[in-house]
């Protein structure tokens, strides 16, 4: 039911977050439930927005997206110079936020 309203839909701008993401995983989420409603709203959505907390490699149970999905990543500037580079090639747009949380 949720899979066929989201469908009629139509978004301009779609802000989603995630659990995870990784270069090959793509973006992640924690339950497999979430993974279908993410990739319809991505399908129905004309530019993709993906605030990621967590830090790059962190992979959760169920792949929604691949990162050439994404036109604009947000992510904390603690990612690793590698997966920067990687992550760089295949999302749009990464925009590299300032950490607020204590890094563990």
């Amino acid at each position: 039911m949720a899979d066929l309203t989201i469908r009629s839909l139509h978004f301009d701008l779609l802000f989603l977050g995630c659990y995870g993401f990784d270069v090959n995983a793509g973006l992640t989420t924690a339950e497999t439930w979430p993974s279908r409603d993410h990739r319809t709203l991505i399908r129905v959505a004309r530019r993709v927005v993906v605030v990621a907390t967590t830090p790059s490699g962190a992979v959760g149970l169920s792949s929604f997206a691949r990162l050439s999905e994404v036109d604009v990543l947000i992510t904390d500037d603690m990612l690793l110079a590698d997966a920067r580079n990687q992550v760089e090639e295949q999302a749009g747009q990464v925009v590299y936020a300032t950490a607020w949380f204590p890094a563990t």
